[in-house]
């Protein structure tokens, strides 16, 4: 992955492991960019801080997760499961803690109703 700055153009690899990295999402700080890379067994979730460390893995299960959005706090992120369960959406802490359950699944989501329930506490999103 390449970031770019747009004021002045400077381009820059962001990862350079050779892997297959892929659907970066910004944290709300702007400090640091979650994406998926190609591991045995599907695809994990990494954490790329932008002042130069090196990237750290938060997610790590068989089948594939990809990154989609963060917590508005950057305290987690929302991310896609596809395993042989099927797909399911979970919140992945971004201190790389067990993920939790978002109570979400796939197939209940349609184009016309796009209200998400977490079971656990009751309210929508």
């Amino acid at each position: 992955m390449w970031i770019t700055d747009l004021a002045s153009g400077a381009t820059q690899r962001l990862t350079t492991d050779g892997n297959d990295n892929n659907d970066p999402v910004w944290s709300p700080d702007a400090r640091q960019i979650a994406y998926d890379e190609l591991a045995p067994g599907g695809k994990d979730v990494y954490l790329q801080p932008l002042d130069g460390g090196s990237a750290r893995r938060v997610a790590a299960r068989v089948g594939n997760q990809f990154p989609t959005d963060w917590l508005p706090d950057g305290s987690g992120l929302l991310v896609v499961e596809f395993s042989d369960a099927g797909p399911d959406v979970v919140i992945q802490p971004s201190c790389g803690a067990a993920r939790r359950s978002f109570a979400l699944r796939m197939s209940r989501i349609s184009s016309r109703n796009t209200t998400f329930r977490r079971t656990e506490s009751g309210s929508s999103w």
